[in-house]
């Protein structure tokens, strides 16, 4: 019986990999030479709880940071959606590791020119996820940082991607060379 399921398993994680291929082709992707898709019928190996959710987390924002970057090299800039939500990313990797963000910098990271990233960041500052924080070695200079709203609402996102990823499975597939 046990083997029945696991073939049924197999047998659906093969129809995914078959239609997810189908779906690359349409869009007009590829994978880079050499490589072939893969997929696991074993779950990825985590544990019940996460050992480090923050390490979770900015695994996570880094991986949508990259997507976000290959999004714009594939299609074009401006596909990946609104300005913001890459500021947001960035701002939070940015403050974990400790690399202190100007506008500019938002803007640079959102893809956008500096007049765009000002309004953006107009934006984040109304509804409350960031704050401008002076330099103190240079008046003329002003650094972004996420308030702790924006901290919240951006560590409860990545904890549902983080979730979503654990009941779709994404884990399971790898490139092979």
């Amino acid at each position: 019986m046990a083997e029945m399921e696991s073939d049924q398993e197999v047998n659906k994680l093969a129809a995914i990999k078959a239609a997810t291929l189908d779906l690359a082709k349409a869009l007009g992707l590829r994978l880079e030479s050499g490589h072939r898709l893969r997929i696991s019928a074993q779950p990825p190996i985590r544990s019940a709880e996460p050992e480090d959710k923050r390490s979770l987390r900015i695994t996570m924002a880094r991986a949508w940071a990259t997507a976000m970057l290959a999004t714009d090299r594939e299609f074009g800039s401006g596909l990946t959606g609104a300005p913001a939500w890459a500021m947001l990313i960035d701002l939070y990797i940015s403050q974990v590791d400790g690399r202190p963000v100007t506008i500019s910098d938002a803007g640079h990271a959102a893809r956008v020119p500096s007049t765009t990233g000002l309004r953006w960041v107009r934006v984040l500052e109304d509804r409350g996820y960031i704050y401008r924080q002076d330099d103190r070695k240079d008046g003329r200079r002003v650094f972004l940082r996420l308030t702790a709203l924006g901290l919240e609402r951006l560590e409860l996102v990545l904890d549902r991607v983080a979730e979503s990823d654990t009941k779709i499975g994404l884990g399971r597939m790898s490139l092979i060379e």
